[in-house]
């Protein structure tokens, strides 16, 4: 499904290097999903603005301002913080 115009996209994705067990690991964080993905899934991939791409990307982010990130709108919960999603 393409962004309007046919935009390039990003996913909001989270990953972690466990040295302990010499892993990485990865997710997309989904929200539930919306017209036309509806038709499809129950859930969708959260896309981000791309105004945010740095700030995601940057370890630093902390707080308030990591949780308003995504183009979609409505709420979601990722480890049982609510981001504002728009």
């Amino acid at each position: 499904m393409p962004q309007p115009g046919h935009a390039p996209f990003s996913f909001a994705g989270l990953w972690a290097y466990n040295s302990n067990l010499d892993t990485t690991s990865c997710t997309i964080i989904t929200k539930p999903a919306a017209e036309p993905m509806k038709q499809l899934h129950d859930q969708q991939p959260l896309i981000l603005y791309q105004a945010y791409y740095d700030a995601w990307l940057d370890q630093g982010t902390k707080g308030p301002a990591s949780r308003t990130f995504s183009a979609t709108t409505s709420t979601v919960s990722c480890s049982s913080t609510a981001l504002d999603v728009r």
